[in-house]
């Protein structure tokens, strides 16, 4: 690794770091009173029966989860103000969790509690939609088979194990992806501030926009698309087809497709 890579990936850390911190003071700390005291929470698990087609979550802040098991349920422990409402209607699973405003009163000093959001369903889903948006906080996904998959993080990491799917929608201002053993006909990344990792993964068209990060792929089947980082470098390994790459301050490297 040369001087310069290294030196770019050192700010990229920083910016990543400082970005995600503003953001989660911006959608979390601020208007909290700091000292001691206790953050209420409010948990449960909610089990559901029906059809499910759509998922739509949106979320001030709080790890979310979605992933395929033996139940189709809603589980969370967040604090009170943020419990979210749960509704399944017509096939279209709604989970909201927004502030009610009493968290301003909230007083915290070292205390650390779960915040949380779990949705499980069952593993013969086929999904039309998954649609998560979160301001502040940590999006994973565990083998889903989704038509359309929309991600939205204003602070906050996304890592995607085993999805499969036409199209994804990923826009993260502040926070690092991660795709492991996916597929997807189309997906289009945009990333303020983080780095785009893929693994073993099949892309029909990759567009990947990051202003400060690296986009990285790791035996990875790309047919076409392009690749741009403003700061940070861009290495595509794999079998990688027509694929274009431009990054105004760092370097950019590309396997070429076998024939």
């Amino acid at each position: 690794m040369t001087l310069a890579s290294k030196i770019i990936i050192t700010i990229i850390s920083i910016i990543t770091v400082l970005a995600i911190l503003a953001g989660v003071f911006l959608h979390v700390v601020k208007g909290f009173s700091f000292g001691s005291g206790v953050v209420k929470t409010a948990e449960g698990t909610i089990e559901l029966e029906g059809s499910l087609s759509e998922i739509i979550l949106d979320a001030d802040h709080s790890e979310i989860t979605v992933k395929t098991g033996s139940e189709f349920s809603v589980s969370y422990c967040v604090p009170e103000a943020l419990e979210p409402k749960v509704e399944l209607k017509n096939g279209t699973l709604t989970v909201n969790s927004h502030s009610t405003g009493s968290l301003n009163h909230v007083s915290l000093g070292n205390v650390h509690y779960d915040n949380y959001i779990t949705i499980i369903i069952p593993e013969d889903s086929e999904l039309a939609r998954v649609s998560v948006d979160v301001d502040a906080g940590e999006i994973n996904l565990n083998n889903l088979d989704v038509s359309k998959l929309q991600l939205t993080a204003d602070a906050g990491n996304i890592q995607m194990d085993s999805i499969t799917s036409n199209r994804m929608e990923i826009d993260v201002d502040a926070g690092n992806i991660e795709i492991r053993d996916s597929s997807a006909d189309t997906m289009e990344i945009d990333a303020d501030a983080g780095n785009v990792e893929l693994f073993d993964s099949t892309i029909g068209t990759l567009t990947a926009d990051v202003d400060a990060g690296n986009i990285e792929s790791h035996d990875c089947t790309i047919e076409s698309g392009r690749c741009d980082a403003d700061l940070g470098n861009i290495n595509l390994r794999g079998d990688i087809g027509d694929v274009s790459t431009h990054t105004s301050l760092g370097s950019a490297s590309t396997d070429k497709k076998s024939a």
